[in-house]
């Protein structure tokens, strides 16, 4: 996060001037927030990691100093993935959460959500975001936190077939002669 600072500087004469470009800029602490000492872009502050420092101007031995606390960045948005997946009855599928904050950064917040299904009769979901398709038909996977809510589509499509057994699993005979198999 990041915004501009200005310096006005008050004469005896009781005229006010911008002097944001000709103050000296400077920061207790660079690591929690730091600001461009010089230039166009003078008096402009970035705000970089939580905690406190304070935020100075300084301009022919006369100055001022702001106090700035930075907080944790805040969550804006969830994504939640896969968007849309088609799953067959009976199985099941891994759903993961990410978060986006104020300050740019993104992390996985798979163990910090809650996870929700709109339609348990089609499909469910536990506590960790895996979903298990109950029955044909479509579901929205909604991952919540703070306020904030994530959704992806699952559609649950029909049973598929995942094994073929022959039985009986061998078959020994004559030259000539013939035996019943059955696929199951």
């Amino acid at each position: 996060t990041r915004g501009r600072l200005t310096a006005t500087a008050l004469y005896t004469d009781n005229r006010t001037i911008d002097v944001t470009d000709q103050a000296l800029w400077s920061s207790s602490d660079e690591a929690v927030a730091s600001v461009v000492t010089g230039g166009s872009d003078a008096g402009l502050a970035y705000l970089l990691s939580e905690g406190n420092a304070q935020i100075s101007a300084q301009l022919d031995g006369v100055g001022d100093t702001i106090d700035v606390q930075v907080t944790a960045a805040l969550l804006i948005r969830i994504q939640v993935d896969p968007v849309l997946q088609n799953i067959p009855v009976g199985l099941e599928s891994q759903y993961r959460a990410t978060g986006f904050f104020s300050d740019g950064s993104s992390s996985s917040i798979d163990e910090d959500v809650s996870w929700q299904s709109s339609n348990s009769q089609v499909a469910t979901i536990d506590l960790d975001g895996l979903v298990s398709a109950q029955k044909v038909g479509a579901a929205f996977i909604i991952a919540s936190l703070d306020g904030i809510n994530g959704l992806a589509g699952v559609l649950v499509t029909g049973a598929q077939v995942i094994d073929i057994q022959i039985t009986p699993p061998s078959l020994t005979k004559p030259a000539g002669t013939s035996g019943q198999l059955l696929a199951m």
